[in-house]
């Protein structure tokens, strides 16, 4: 929507022995431009303008200014030299031109909400030439001085400058450059235009240092070098990036369920407009001091992986990352990592294989856990030197002594870790820590999902009265139940815990 007033004022003149002439001006007061509609309607503030063009014997000129916002402005030109109506495009000559110096950038904020604080300047100067069939444009267009804060990464760019110049055979040629942190990337590349479906990209992006996100939970610069091809519908990313060194703390969202792999997504209105296909072949690799800490895990990562994304295929990875000098905290123990490997063998990212020991060192005892198989299904198995029950393993990893003298609390712990660690055989190893306890019941209950599984501790008080206790592995929720059996077909049960309540149940035997 468009809010002004024109005036207009125009002087047509023609003479049976002299050419059409006419001449005029129109003049546009300040007003908004709006877009949108209801709360989400935009209105910005544009400043005045005006158009006035003269047709004579030398041809039409014409000239427009514009007022955008409240400063800055854009100037046109058009010049049709010896132009008489009804004169053949292909022999009209064309020359004009658009200029403007725009310093009111944060008009980009509406366009692009993930970016704030916009500043710079973005100097215009298009030329147009040639004859009205077939104008030739030449563009230089520069953007220098500028800034802007990209909050959800937590940086501001700084020293952001970015020119499009015209080259010869219809391609522009682009550079530009930004600085974040301590470091800076430069881009450079090509596009060439035959029309706006038939068109091409090349870009080459390289850096050093350049923080790409600076959050509590993560500081990383990287060093890219990438190369980028776009002919549509395809573009080809390739390259590598370095971290030469980060600070790794995610948040823990162990509580979340994602869903499943083979869920499907369908939305109301199917996209008709052709979808890009992105084909993607990086190299990445770590420095000497990328960290890492959380989910338990503290340490320093290494390795390098190359990664492959095809369209309509999961990303793929070949590769070795390492953890070194690492720890790991389960239980409020910590086990020292003495090796630790994720290895890619060119199969999904999300499911590598894993080649991992964790141990604890008391006095002349080693236990320690291995961890291999794959990250969706991986496979624990207890260890020690010297060699020992599993049971005594795992008290020695959890308590620092052998399973003997283990109190309630403590057994307890060992029961919850041998059921939530999935140990190789870990309901026979809890079966095996509840004998030892004097319990007649050891298992594990279900729930809605994985994160509901409780461990349950049962007990004969008597011959007549049973007790449990179930215990969330990873929460903390936990329910006493009594049963008492009054005869042979009555019984009395009460549950104490979230909800606290009583039945008395008659049993019917068929």
């Amino acid at each position: 929507m468009w809010n002004s007033t024109r005036a207009c004022r125009r002087r047509p003149r023609r003479h049976s022995r002299r050419p059409l002439s006419s001449e005029g001006e129109i003049r546009i007061p300040a007003g908004t431009v709006a877009w949108g509609e209801g709360e989400g309607q935009q209105r910005l503030p544009r400043g005045e303008g005006e158009v006035d063009w003269r047709l004579d014997a030398t041809g039409l000129q014409a000239r427009a200014r514009f007022g955008l916002l409240e400063q800055d402005r854009l100037t046109a030109q058009l010049e049709l030299p010896g132009f008489v109506p009804g004169v053949a495009p292909e022999t009209q000559p064309i020359e004009g031109g658009l200029q403007g110096d725009i310093r009111q950038l944060e008009v980009i904020e509406l366009f692009v909400p993930a970016i704030t604080g916009v500043e710079g300047l973005l100097q215009l100067d298009t030329r147009i030439r040639g004859s009205l069939a077939a104008p030739e444009f030449s563009v230089g267009t520069r953007l220098s001085e500028a800034a802007l804060w990209v909050p959800a990464a937590g940086i501001r760019l700084e020293d952001v400058a970015l020119s499009l110049d015209s080259a010869p055979g219809g391609r522009l040629q682009l550079q530009g450059g930004a600085r974040s942190g301590a470091g800076r990337i430069d881009l450079n590349g090509e596009l060439g235009f035959r029309n706006l479906r038939d068109w091409t990209a090349r870009l080459a992006l390289q850096g050093e240092d350049f923080l790409v996100l600076d959050l509590p939970e993560a500081h990383l610069p990287v060093t890219p070098d990438l190369q980028l091809q776009v002919q549509p519908p395809r573009i080809d990313l390739t390259g590598s990036v370095h971290i030469p060194q980060a600070r790794l703390e995610p948040r823990d969202f162990s509580g979340a369920v994602g869903p499943s792999r083979d869920v499907v997504v369908v939305t109301d209105s199917p996209d008709e407009s052709p979808r890009w296909q992105v084909h993607t072949r990086l190299q990445l690799s770590l420095g000497d001091a990328v960290m890492f800490e959380g989910y338990g895990l503290s340490g320093r990562l290494a390795g390098q992986l190359e990664l492959i994304d095809e369209p309509g295929q999961l990303t793929r990875a070949s590769g070795e990352l390492q953890v070194v000098d690492g720890s790991y905290t389960a239980y409020g123990q910590a086990l020292e990592i003495s090796r630790g490997r994720v290895i890619y063998s060119g199969g999904p990212v999300d499911d590598p294989a894993i080649d991992a020991t964790a141990v604890r060192r008391v006095d002349e005892v080693t236990a320690g856990i291995r961890l291999g198989g794959y990250l969706q299904q991986p496979e624990l198995e207890l260890f020690s030197r010297p060699s020992m029950a599993e049971a005594d393993v795992l008290s020695y990893l959890m308590l620092g002594r052998p399973m003997a003298g283990a109190s309630g609390a403590e057994g307890q712990l060992l029961l919850r870790a041998a059921t939530a660690m999935g140990v190789k055989g870990g309901d026979a190893l809890a079966g095996r820590i509840g004998e030892s306890l004097g319990l007649d019941e050891v298992s594990v209950s279900g729930g809605e999902t994985a994160q509901d599984a409780a461990l349950v501790l049962g007990k004969y008080l008597s011959p007549r009265l049973y007790v449990n206790y179930s215990v969330g592995l990873f929460d903390s929720l936990s329910t006493l139940n009594l049963r008492y059996e009054l005869s042979r077909r009555w019984s009395l049960e009460s549950e104490v815990g979230v909800e606290t309540g009583a039945d008395l149940l008659f049993n019917i035997e068929r």
